[in-house]
């Protein structure tokens, strides 16, 4: 029978990804991280090499934690970050890290929409609310599927409109296609 995520005890720091977070709650009902419906100002981890504020608060060490070491993360389509990315240090360090350079800081918000679980699978629904440095406004909803095992996340498949990432983060994406021909 699916369940939704638990209740937030305020014990743990917020995390940066509520989305991470709630697979892991959903596997674990008395989890202290973000109920769906909450928005949670968010900013995503610096680049590696970087040091800022947020990362002494120990925000970033529980996402980081929440990832078996050898997780993947598929994220769709022929973006620049598409790809199946490895390990918990290059999905938190390279592929939600490589977004930072992307956004205004301060300005990123998810909102965890809902999850649903089933066994070790957790589908969760979420939107990301930013301004870009290209001065445009980045509005999106997204799903994945997270799968956990001992606590932890092993695997994410994320599903979302790439062509609408692709227009606000890398606005130049599609001078790289070949033109369509009628």
């Amino acid at each position: 029978m699916p369940r939704s995520a638990g209740s937030r005890t305020g014990r743990t720091p917020r995390p940066p990804s509520p989305t991470c977070a709630t697979a892991v709650s959903a596997a674990r009902p008395s989890s202290p991280f973000p109920e769906p419906n909450r928005t949670a100002p968010t900013e995503l981890p610096t680049p590696p090499g970087t040091s800022t504020p947020e990362h002494q608060t120990g925000a970033l060490d529980v996402v980081r934690d929440s990832f078996a070491a050898d997780a993947t993360w598929h994220y769709p389509g022929d973006l620049p970050l598409s790809k199946v990315w490895h390990g918990r240090d290059e999905i938190i360090d390279e592929f939600l890290g490589g977004m930072g350079p992307l956004l205004v800081p301060g300005t990123m918000e998810i909102e965890l929409v809902g999850t649903i679980a089933e066994g070790d699978r957790v589908m969760a629904e979420w939107t990301s609310r930013a301004r870009t440095v290209h001065g445009a406004a980045y509005d999106n909803r997204c799903a994945g599927i997270y799968t956990v095992r001992d606590g932890r996340i092993t695997s994410v498949v994320e599903y979302t409109d790439t062509r609408h990432v692709a227009a606000p983060l890398f606005p130049d994406h599609d001078d790289h296609r070949p033109a369509e021909t009628e």
